[in-house]
């Protein structure tokens, strides 16, 4: 009797985290080589660059005119005119505009480069009489505002003076005239709340389309790997539950490398660009932003998974993920449109999947504690902790079934009858 051949162990399975790691390896490669995410990525960074620097751009850019003047009296009205344009601010009421001065000895010359368009407008006359502008076929809304302003008080020396008013004593009434009210506020910390809207809008927007684009994206390689039948083989070389942590963490990873180069792009043009303002609320903010959007992220990326397991066809897939887009435009449209200061919105920024949008709002515009956001976090990790479960167990259960969309019931059931079919 011949003694059985001695058998090989078999070789130990790898741990979970090295095979998870191997599945999100492979979202990060697919991800990198998928031209459709480098062209969104790069047009992500440039809208980002564009929405700092535009509105910059267009607030510094004054209208510029070019004003003949006839006379000392008329060359000192627009001189004054000048200043005060050069000077304005944006909630002075005094339009801003650059005006360049171009001394004339002849009226007719004036007019003459009026009508060939060499200049905006001309300027003659005098305090007692009257000054009067010429202009093509209209006079710049901004020059007229601004020369009625500084012919104003040109006229008012003027007549004081001739009424025998003492030359010191009249400018020392125009100038008290021409002082602006001191400006106090009760909190002078407080964030400017127009920039902070501003920064706020910038994140939802990024926070909605990275997790519709990334999120349509997992959902869309789930059914392709259905579709063609690659996942049985996936299925048979690792546990569906690594398969899903893989994708979740492969994902993530690349969706968190996106958002730090649009905030790296977004403080680099307003340093560039010299908004302190919104560098100083970027700095403040920035923490919160990334952790609310990786935790936002995390919490809906299982869900999609499954939305992308429960269709069998690509063709269903429009039909799986609506509850998804749901649950990204509602507290989209809640974050942005409902006050801030209300009791709602104190509620929901503590409720999932509202509070990773909404509880940012708050905390740019300064109405909450930092341990109100905090305990956002918190009860956002709670949560997702949960929905991934839940996501797991559906994702295991609609995985294999093939042939027709499988619903959520489907789904559940097929969990338990494989876990029983394991038990016996």
């Amino acid at each position: 009797m011949t003694a059985p051949a001695p058998t090989t162990p078999a070789a130990p399975l790898p741990g979970a985290w090295p095979l998870i790691w191997a599945v999100a390896r492979r979202e990060i490669v697919v991800k990198l080589q998928d031209k459709a995410f480098r062209v969104s990525t790069a047009f992500l960074l440039l809208m980002m660059a564009a929405s700092v620097a535009i509105p910059q751009l267009l607030e510094e850019d004054r209208p510029e005119y070019t004003v003949a003047v006839v006379g000392p009296s008329a060359s000192s009205m627009v001189t004054e005119a000048a200043a005060l344009a050069s000077a304005a601010k944006d909630d002075s009421g005094v339009p801003g505009a650059l005006i360049t001065l171009v001394g004339m000895d002849d009226l007719s010359k004036a007019q003459e480069k009026v009508r060939t368009h060499q200049v905006d407008a001309a300027v003659t006359g005098d305090p007692g009489k009257g000054f009067t502008i010429i202009g093509a076929k209209e006079i710049p809304s901004e020059l007229s505002r601004l020369f009625a302003q500084s012919s104003y008080s040109q006229r008012l020396s003027d007549g004081l003076t001739r009424a025998g008013v003492d030359a010191d004593a009249v400018n020392k009434v125009l100038r008290q005239a021409a002082t602006p009210p001191v400006e106090q506020l009760e909190y002078p910390d407080a964030e400017d709340e127009s920039v902070a809207m501003y920064l706020f809008l910038a994140f939802a927007v990024v926070f909605l389309m990275t997790n519709m684009i990334f999120g349509v994206s997992i959902a869309q390689s789930v059914v392709e790997e259905k579709q063609s039948r690659v996942v049985e083989i996936l299925v048979a070389a690792v546990p569906v539950s690594v398969l899903l942590a893989g994708k979740v963490i492969g994902n993530t990873f690349m969706v968190m490398a996106q958002l730090l180069l649009l905030l790296a792009m977004g403080i680099g043009v307003s340093t560039a660009m010299g908004e302190s303002v919104i560098i100083d609320l970027l700095a403040q903010n920035s923490a919160w932003f990334v952790l609310f959007f990786l935790l936002g992220f995390v919490m809906l990326a299982c869900l999609w998974a499954v939305a992308g397991s429960l269709s069998s066809r690509l063709e269903d897939l429009n039909a799986t993920t609506v509850p998804m887009q749901m649950l990204l435009f509602i507290p989209f449209f809640v974050a942005l449109y409902l006050p801030e200061t209300g009791r709602v919105m104190t509620v929901l920024s503590f409720v999932p999947p509202f509070s990773p949008m909404v509880m940012p709002r708050r905390l740019l515009v300064g109405n909450a504690a930092w341990w109100e956001g905090v305990v956002a976090c918190g009860i956002i990790v709670v949560v997702g902790a949960l929905l991934v479960g839940v996501a797991a167990r559906l994702y295991q259960g609609s995985l294999l079934r093939t042939g027709s969309r499988t619903t959520l019931r489907a789904a559940w059931s097929s969990h338990v009858q494989e876990r029983e079919a394991l038990a016996d």
